[in-house]
């Protein structure tokens, strides 16, 4: 019948009925179309965002680096050979950065500033905005009475009520303030400021005092290339002629360091969560669609009968399904474009908003395609048993595939899922991640599915002789093709995750709050001159109200070689680039530091040694490959240092307490460092001490560390609610499902509600049996959710703060309390629902 009149005929004929047939069926395939719009539009959405933010990174790049590239020092400027080999390559500008305390002459007033000294070409890129509006150059230059000028933000003027004209002291150097400092061009991406910025000449800083030999100073060489010039040729030409020189080297093309790789990390994990989404979406669309040819069986057995063939009655299903995963997409992409508009204000503030406009395209096309792919895996099954049952059948029951047809359209389902995950590593640039967390998404549903068949098999073998409701629900439980399989599935892998968020939450809470009260110090004194330090620690120390003086050297170095091997000629974890690239905070020390465990080799004797040793945080070595007896090389100064590794320690980064992740012995000539002072105690004993400092030497710097902590504390709390809001939308995608299981065996529970009341059921028993199912179902689900969302935790935890875990169960067991008392009602409004019908209607239909 259909097949008359050529193919285009044919397929007209097809979409004709699909359209007509769907009307009378709108509510059948909502299911669908929820469960995939919802992984559409997480994908679609959170891909546009990270994309857009990176997209805004890498536009900005070059301006927030300087130029094409920044080389930073600690300790030492750049030397005159190191100065002509850069002039030598492009336009070079040299500043310098440090945090003295800036003072009113005249008075106690003062603050922590961020001082930046520029030079007269400054800046290479990108313009300084004053107010009132001059030349910086103008702004700097020493004025007729003698005095330097300098520019501050605006909140340095509002904290010491000061005006454009006041005077300000750094150091050993009063200088006039003469503007407001309104934009600057290479601090847009600044992740950390303790203090407002004062920018001064650089003819300025040499009569402050403030960079001797030694100081906490940061020296920045910025490089802007001829046209056309190769950057990464230019760096690897200058960390070939000096390797030793201990910089860190920045390019431009490779975009704004550390935050093009968070948002990396935030675009990846966000596609990975849309992708979960969508898997638990897809799963609860394959069972509309098992409901939906079920509610349609018999209309297309009727087309079977009158001549079409079982792949025309199937075309037929096949197109209803597809009309209604692209409207499913088309939702999808509407609601993920809309988020990404609505997060566009929030990106153009942090300065990440995308030349090309917040909706991208590449991430909507590739959300459309995962939303298809997996409607497509939904209808796979379902509509091969359609093809594949005889007539007859469809016309009194539903559809049944034999095990063998079962198996093949698994191999089918589960090779579609891994061109998914394949097309998943490929799009978000992290294949090791990716892979990885499809690996324990996977692990999670098959758990959950091994305890279903589990739960069905021993339902099945339990008798409960005098005991009708039981016997009923162990019954509906142990029933083939019921909702048992999909709904632990789903449902426990959705609990899975968000036990596993709660437990990381409540150990991160606690571990905050039980570790950084008591370890962190309330205020750090920097840049204390070493001959000072002695004398200042004594003096502090018998103040009133300090419970705990710390002093220990500080001084900035590069990891430059391991095990003889250059660092940049060997793959170092990016999880370690804080460690192995750039300049990093060095110490030595004669004894551990407080509390610090040794888990491999010893401590070396406190007397100084020619030979140098090092103590390694046992993680950074495991990371790095290295050992006790293994040779790290370090440039300080310029010049290399070996050591060979005595220890390995353990160190908890949270704790914020004074500890780095390389410690050297103490060697017999201390290099040019600078000591960093400590301070625990009262409130009171704290501002006292910090006075005692401020007086005694100008020029050191104190930071208050309670700023740090409430953003710390604040990223943490943050984190956890955004993980929370993302297992949300896996959560909502799970209840779709379960609608999708509900409405795929709603008329076998209302065929059964009608055997069993004609038979001498109660409806209260029937009531009760389907009460009981769902809460069994839901402490099944629970008891296997809950072990595997704790053991999860326990395994993040025990990589990033090993030994710290403690296992909550507040959180856990009220979620798998909602589990169970939601399930329960689900079971109680479907039975409901089944026994409103009448059972004469129901059993002349089958009849």
């Amino acid at each position: 019948m259909i097949g008359g009149g050529g193919p285009l005929a044919a397929l007209a004929v097809i979409l004709r009925l699909a359209l007509r047939d769907l009307r009378a069926a709108r509510r059948s395939l909502a299911i669908l179309v929820a469960g995939i719009a919802l992984g559409v539009a997480a994908i679609a959405g959170g891909g546009s965002v990270a994309g857009t933010a990176l997209e805004g990174t890498r536009g900005q790049a070059r301006l927030a680096v300087g130029g094409d590239l920044s080389l930073r020092l600690f300790h030492r400027p750049f030397t005159a050979a190191e100065q002509e080999a850069l002039r030598t390559a492009g336009r070079l500008s040299l500043t310098a950065e440090l945090r003295p305390r800036a003072v009113v002459p005249g008075g106690d007033r003062g603050t922590l500033v961020e001082l930046k000294a520029v030079d007269a070409v400054y800046p290479l890129v990108g313009a300084v905005d004053l107010a009132p509006p001059q030349p910086l150059a103008a702004a700097l230059t020493r004025g007729p009475d003698g005095r330097w000028g300098a520019v501050a933000d605006a909140s340095l003027f509002d904290a010491l009520a000061l005006q454009p004209g006041d005077t300000l002291r750094l150091g050993a150097l009063t200088v006039t303030l003469r503007a407001r400092l309104e934009a600057e061009p290479d601090r847009t991406f600044r992740a950390l400021e303790l203090g407002p910025r004062v920018m001064i000449a650089a003819e300025a800083l040499a009569e402050s005092g403030l960079a001797t030999p030694g100081a906490p100073v940061y020296h920045y060489a910025r490089l802007l290339l001829p046209e056309g010039a190769d950057a990464r040729a230019a760096a690897q030409g200058l960390e070939d002629r000096f390797p030793d020189a201990g910089w860190r080297l920045v390019e431009a093309a490779d975009g704004v360091p550390g935050l093009e790789r968070v948002l990396a990390i935030a675009e990846a994990l966000l596609v990975l969560i849309g992708l979960a989404v969508l898997l638990v979406g897809a799963l609860g669309a394959a069972g509309a669609v098992r409901a939906h040819l079920t509610a349609r069986a018999q209309r297309l057995a009727v087309l079977r009968a009158l001549g079409a063939s079982p792949a025309a009655a199937a075309a037929v299903g096949l197109a209803q399904v597809g009309l209604a995963a692209g409207v499913a997409v088309a939702l999808g992409l509407g609601l993920g474009a809309a988020a990404a508009l609505a997060c566009r204000p929030l990106l153009a503030g942090l300065g990440l908003a995308g030349a090309a406009g917040v909706v991208q395209p590449q991430a909507l096309a590739a959300a459309a395609g995962f939303g298809l792919l997996a409607a497509g895996l939904a209808a796979l099954g379902p509509l091969d048993t359609l093809a594949r049952t005889p007539a007859p059948r469809l016309l009194t029951g539903a559809p049944a595939a034999p095990p063998r047809r079962r198996r093949r359209m698994a191999l089918l389902t589960a090779a579609g899922a891994g061109v998914a995950g394949i097309a998943a590593a490929v799009l978000t640039d992290l294949p090791v991640v990716t892979v990885v967390f499809l690996a324990l998404v996977t692990l999670a549903g098959l758990a959950a599915a091994g305890g279903a068949v589990l739960l069905r098999r021993a339902a099945a073998r339990v008798r409960a002789p005098g005991r009708p409701v039981l016997r009923l629900a162990l019954g509906a439980l142990a029933r083939p093709g019921g909702p048992t399989a999909p709904v632990m599935t789903t449902l426990g892998l959705t609990l899975t995750v968000l036990v596993c968020i709660a437990a990381l939450d409540a150990n991160a809470r606690r571990h905050l709050a039980a570790t950084l009260p008591a370890s962190a110090p309330e205020t750090v004194l920097l840049g204390v001159p070493p001959e000072a330090a002695p004398a200042l620690v004594a003096d502090l120390a018998a103040l009133p109200g300090l419970d705990r003086v710390r002093a220990v050297p500080f001084l900035h170095g590069t990891l430059a070689a391991v095990n003889g091997v250059a660092v940049r000629e060997r793959p170092v974890p990016r999880d370690m680039a804080w460690v192995a690239r750039g300049d990093r905070g060095l110490s030595w020390a004669a004894e551990p530091p407080p509390d610090t465990a040794i888990v491999a080799g010893t401590w070396w004797d406190a007397a100084p040694s020619t030979e140098t040793r090092l103590s390694v945080d046992a993680r950074v070595a495991e990371r790095l490959g290295v050992g006790v007896g293994d040779t790290l090389t370090l440039a300080i100064l310029g010049r290399p240092v070996t050591g060979t590794i005595a220890n390995l320690r353990r160190v908890d980064w949270a704790r914020l307490d004074l500890d780095f992740p390389i410690l050297l012995s103490p060697p017999p000539e201390p290099p040019p460092h600078t000591v960093v002072v400590a301070l625990w105690g009262t409130p009171q004993g704290v501002a006292a001490a910090r006075d005692r400092a401020a007086a005694r030497l100008p020029t050191v710097a104190a930071l208050d560390l309670a700023p740090v902590l409430d953003r710390l504390t604040v990223f943490v709390t943050g984190a956890a609610t955004a993980l929370t809001a993302a297992s949300g939308l896996t959560l909502a995608a799970a209840l779709v499902v379960l609608a999708g299981a509900t409405a795929a065996d709603q008329r076998r529970r209302v065929r059964e509600a009608a055997v069993l009341t004609m038979i001498g059921a109660t409806p209260r028993q029937v009531l009760a049996a389907g009460l009981l199912a769902h809460g069994l179902l839901g402490l099944a689900t629970a008891a296997a959710a809950v072990p595997l969302g704790l053991a999860a935790a326990w395994a993040v935890l025990a990589g990033a703060l090993p030994g710290t875990w403690q296992t909550p169960l507040a959180a856990p067991l009220g979620l798998a309390a909602a589990a169970v008392a939601l399930l329960a009602a689900v079971g109680w409004g479907v039975t409901a629902a089944a026994l409103r019908h009448s059972p004469a209607a129901v059993l002349r239909q089958v009849g």
